[in-house]
């Protein structure tokens, strides 16, 4: 729950960032190591070192009252197992060194991290014990109340990068590889639009609890999840956005990385879930599910808040329903604002075997608090069903409608080919039914950050238009105009076919119009591949 201080703030301190060319990056992390300060309860304390590089043209604010937020995270692979093991509370920056490093330094006051300048605090410094929970962090914007709430608990682990011996015994993980991840939360970054690149990992060798030395060089501008798709190609990593929480320059940044594995007769698939900086925070996970399939076994896993943070630590529960399984939390923001949500800087694991082979799908998170933006988000994920969709594809740029305007035909069962070097495509799950009202479109591959129209068609045609082929004929409905997410996908959820004037019986086509302003055929727009739908009672 984002607390009532921290609301009042808001505002102010957006007016106060300026859209500027700075920009933020963990330049490299644990070059001076990790420092151990002791065990209580079997749990662990740490602290990471970390050099901060300014690579953009202007100053960034550090002052004690105006400053960036640091969170320090590990996670381990062990036996085709990727989750999170370890985090820590806030680390508050203060007065930048503004050291070479990271470009042409212009040098500035300690207030400020010069453009071009590094700045590089020992691991005793980036100590989560003197700086503020997270739940002060509002990371869609990059704002954070000052000064913050101090940690509770043991002085040798509160408020520090927290993990249990048990989870770093190479006797009971071994082959185990670990991964520390560091990443700045800060309101101008936001402001300009280049907090992607805020995040970065570096793999450890664990010796033992007291003994963690880093190997290999820091992965700047990379979420850690990228670890486990280095170490397996057959993991699968895809970027999905919240756009509008809690104003409308608020972006939060998911990622998920789905890894499917044949076992024998059955098939194991695994999702996880980060939420890098999504202040709405994820309460389900959603995947359809073939009708009379069976799961023969589950597992969630998630990361413990301590030193006081008021979230509570239930597990998520599987819920298996007629067409769809779900990965869910126990209660919704109405219900306890302390639930336990997949909060910013963490991620979490799940688990599925089940008899059901995968096909290429649609999955979907729906979202714990609604702050003006998506109530759910859609992205393509490889799911256990192998019914018929409620929606027939066609209009491909492989030829089944008219030629692309310049050449650009793109792949099997996508629109003409874009900016990007691939189509569009458009899928739908739910039904075709008038009465039930679940039909959802999906639309991936488009170009990312730019806005699109969902166009229901009344006949089918097969006209060039712009960089594309147009397959949705008179008469038209435009049913939505939405912003594509930083993969190129955005959804159309149910509410829109209740308006749309279609009744049992009907036939429409649908299709999306997505700008594109450096396409191919130089035309500023194209369109996706289409769908028929019969619509039934």
């Amino acid at each position: 729950m984002l607390q009532p201080r921290l609301l009042a703030l808001t505002l102010a301190l957006v007016a106060a960032a300026p859209a500027a060319a700075q920009n933020l990056t963990v330049l490299s992390l644990a070059d001076g190591g990790l420092r151990y300060w002791g065990q209580s309860g079997g749990i662990a304390g740490y602290s990471v070192a970390v050099t901060a590089c300014n690579g953009g043209a202007v100053p960034i604010a550090w002052s004690a009252s105006d400053h960036p937020v640091l969170v320090q995270n590990l996670y381990r692979l062990h036996d085709g197992r990727f989750e999170q093991i370890g985090m820590s509370w806030c680390v508050h920056e203060f007065c930048a060194l503004n050291e070479p490093g990271c470009g042409t330094c212009q040098s500035t006051g300690c207030d400020t991290l010069g453009a071009g300048c590094a700045s590089s605090h020992s691991a005793t410094l980036c100590d989560g014990q003197q700086g503020g929970p997270r739940s002060e962090v509002l990371s869609a914007l990059g704002v954070h109340l000052d000064p913050p709430t101090a940690p509770s608990g043991p002085s040798a682990i509160a408020g520090r990068l927290q993990v249990h011996v048990s989870d770093l015994d190479p006797a009971q993980f071994p082959g185990a590889r670990y991964f520390v991840e560091l990443m700045y939360v800060d309101a101008q970054d936001v402001a300009a639009g280049v907090d992607r690149d805020n995040v970065s990992w570096r793999e450890l060798q664990v010796v033992s609890a007291t003994t963690i030395v880093p190997v290999g060089a820091t992965h700047v501008g990379e979420s850690a999840l990228e670890a486990w798709r280095l170490a397996d190609p057959e993991v699968v990593l895809t970027p999905v956005d919240s756009f509008g929480e809690f104003g409308a320059s608020g972006v939060g940044r998911y990622l998920v990385a789905q890894r499917v594995q044949q076992l024998g007769g059955t098939w194991r698939y695994d999702w996880v879930v980060q939420n890098l900086t999504s202040s709405a925070a994820a309460r389900a996970l959603v995947v359809d599910f073939q009708p009379g399939g069976s799961v023969s076994g589950s597992d969630f896993r998630d990361i413990a808040y301590h030193s006081g943070e008021p979230y509570d630590t239930t597990p998520w529960s599987l819920v298996t329903g007629a067409n769809e399984l779900r990965f869910e939390c126990a209660q919704t923001f109405a219900q306890n604002p302390f639930a336990n949500a997949l909060r910013f800087g963490t991620a979490y694991g799940m688990r599925i075997e089940t008899d059901v082979a995968p096909v290429a799908g649609v999955a979907g998170l729906e979202l714990f608090q609604v702050g003006g933006g998506p109530a759910a988000l859609l992205f393509p994920s490889a799911v256990p069903a192998f019914a018929p969709g409620p929606a027939v594809p066609f209009c491909f740029a492989s030829g089944d409608a008219a030629p692309c305007p310049c050449g650009n035909d793109g792949l099997a069962g996508a629109g003409c080919r874009n900016a990007g070097g691939v189509g569009a495509s458009l899928a739908a799950s739910g039904s075709a039914s008038v009465s039930a009202a679940d039909l959802v479109l999906f639309v991936s591959d488009g170009r990312p950050g730019q806005f699109c129209v969902f166009v229901q068609g009344g006949s089918e045609v097969a006209t060039p238009f712009r960089d594309g082929v147009l397959c949705a004929g008179n008469p038209k409905l435009r049913l939505a105009t939405v912003q594509l997410d930083g993969a190129g996908a955005a959804s159309l959820w149910p509410a829109w076919s209740a308006v749309s004037g279609v009744t049992p019986g009907a036939a429409r086509v649908y299709q999306v119009w997505y700008r594109d302003p450096v396409g191919p055929c130089g035309q500023g727009s194209n369109l996706s591949s289409a769908l028929r739908v019969l619509w039934t009672l």
